[in-house]
């Protein structure tokens, strides 16, 4: 039993030193002629609140964000999706590379891999509906 109480407080004493190593959050830059520009409000509304906090500089970090272990897996996740695709960056692709993201929007929307689950799990705004899936699903097949 003092062995199991020993390890017990070593690991709260590990996840308490923990919380003062926090990841580097970036701000960056967003230059307005760099963004997309929806043509449908709709659209730009559901992309904004299923999207953004992965796929924008425009990151909203919940509480949990601040909680290590959490917080680097968080990170980790948000610096992928501004790899794969910001938003806020649209501008600077070229030709060639926003018809491969519009693509990759369709293919991953309609396979139902984006939203990620995890992140739905947490932030029930950011799950699509039907509706939502099939308004976004038109709107970048338009584009294509």
């Amino acid at each position: 039993m003092k062995i199991v109480k020993k390890i017990a407080l070593g690991l709260l004493l590990v996840l308490v030193l923990l919380q003062f190593w926090q990841p580097e959050r970036p701000q960056l830059e967003t230059i307005a002629e760099n963004e997309i520009v929806f043509t449908s409000t709709e659209v730009a509304g559901i992309v904004q609140k299923a999207c953004y906090d992965c796929h924008s500089n425009q990151t909203d970090y919940p509480f949990y964000a601040y909680v290590s272990p959490l917080n680097h897996w968080i990170q980790e996740h948000v610096e992928h999706g501004r790899e794969e695709l910001n938003f806020q960056e649209w501008n600077t692709f070229s030709d060639k590379r926003k018809a491969k993201k519009i693509h990759e929007i369709v293919e991953e929307v309609e396979e139902g891999k984006m939203p990620l689950e995890s992140y739905s799990l947490v932030h029930s705004d950011a799950q699509l509906s039907d509706e939502e899936r099939k308004m976004l699903l038109d709107y970048f097949k338009a584009l294509e």
